[in-house]
């Protein structure tokens, strides 16, 4: 029949299209330093995780939203019109925070302890800012088994 090979192709290209966006998703890294976000303005793409790391001597957050320090420096309390939502809690020196973004779009981010440190994550540019770690610097070779044969893909990423 004609409607299997229809649909195992459909199978096929929605599997290998989940492999090859799992395959590529960056873990990408702001250090916390001197009082700064380093670097202040990173692009990442949907599905790409950014840990900051707290290289500092004092206890930091980074929360989503412009917002300001709060009173005492540790509540969160407002409305974030951002692309992403998040809050660390507090990160002491030499602890991290992970988070991975989703959608597209443009989130700020702040330290609720200290009013001055702000920076912004642009999800759904292309990745330009050096960063360790990054996923597969060599193209990824996914092989799927289609019906009786196996079919190898290769996508450079």
């Amino acid at each position: 029949t004609t409607s299997k090979p229809t649909i195992m192709r459909f199978s096929t290209v929605a599997i290998l299209s989940a492999v090859v966006a799992a395959a590529s998703a960056a873990q990408l890294t702001v250090v916390i330093k001197n009082l700064s976000f380093v670097p202040a303005t990173l692009n990442v793409q949907p599905g790409d995780s950014v840990t900051w790391t707290n290289n500092d001597t004092v206890t930091h957050t980074v929360t989503s939203g412009a917002g300001a320090a709060s009173s005492g420096g540790y509540g969160s309390g407002y409305a974030s019109t951002d692309a992403a939502t998040f809050d660390s809690g507090n990160v002491a020196p030499g602890q991290t925070f992970s988070y991975t973004f989703a959608a597209a779009g443009t989130t700020a981010y702040h330290c609720n302890i200290h009013s001055t440190m702000k920076a912004t994550v642009i999800s759904g540019t292309p990745n330009t800012t050096p960063s360790s770690g990054n996923a597969l610097s060599a193209p990824a070779k996914v092989i799927m088994a289609v019906g009786a044969g196996a079919v190898a893909f290769t996508q450079l990423l």
